[in-house]
């Protein structure tokens, strides 16, 4: 699953996992990427913090509270810089 705003990046991405053999969703945003969650349980999610709606942070508060949901492996994407400092203190 990618949840991404950015229509490039995110098709960027969905394009080449693909091409490397994987059946890719994807979600504009967190409240998509939760509603995706709630109907399916992906082997990997990619979502971006910085987006409307719901934000990476919220979705991974939220993914965090569901047993099913919470040990899908997760990788955080962002090109804030400043996210990158509150992502090793923790707060994610």
């Amino acid at each position: 699953l990618v949840v991404e705003d950015d229509n490039s990046i995110r098709e960027l991405l969905v394009e080449f996992l693909e091409s490397e053999g994987y059946i890719v969703a994807s979600a504009i945003n967190g409240l998509e990427g939760i509603n995706f969650l709630k109907e399916k349980t992906p082997d990997l999610i990619l979502v971006d913090l910085m987006m409307p709606v719901m934000d990476g942070y919220a979705f991974r508060k939220e993914q965090l509270k569901h047993e099913t949901w919470k040990n899908i492996p997760t990788v955080v994407m962002s090109a804030e810089a400043n996210e990158r400092e509150k992502i090793k203190k923790g707060l994610m």
